[in-house]
């Protein structure tokens, strides 16, 4: 990408990075969803420490961010509730595989230099 940057594309990418790396569990959150959508107990079991109050409030966060959506559903007496990617979302997905990547390939040099 061989672009200059002003002063908008720096508050893009601003908010791009702190709407998902600023909170400690939405990220992880969020890619619990990149497999497939999930019911609210699996998102709970693949992040082991999180609360169910913060799960809540962290699903609440990204739906209204626009990168999950929130679908309930009856199951006789059971009121099921599942989450998923939106497009939006999706698109996210794929620029978080990149930088996943990008991670691996530079992780011993970066920590190498702490």
């Amino acid at each position: 990408m061989n672009k200059t940057f002003d002063k908008n594309d720096y508050e893009s990418l601003r908010y791009a990075c702190t709407a998902f790396f600023s909170h400690k569990w939405q990220l992880s959150v969020l890619t619990c969803l990149f497999s497939g959508p999930k019911h609210f107990g699996e998102i709970l079991r693949l992040n082991p420490g999180i609360s169910k109050k913060v799960l809540s409030a962290n699903l609440r966060k990204l739906e209204s961010k626009g990168v999950i959506s929130r679908h309930s559903y009856n199951e006789g007496a059971i009121l099921r509730v599942e989450y998923a990617l939106t497009p939006q979302g999706e698109q996210l997905k794929s620029i978080l595989e990149e930088l996943t990547v990008w991670g691996a390939e530079n992780r011993e040099k970066i920590t190498s230099q702490d």
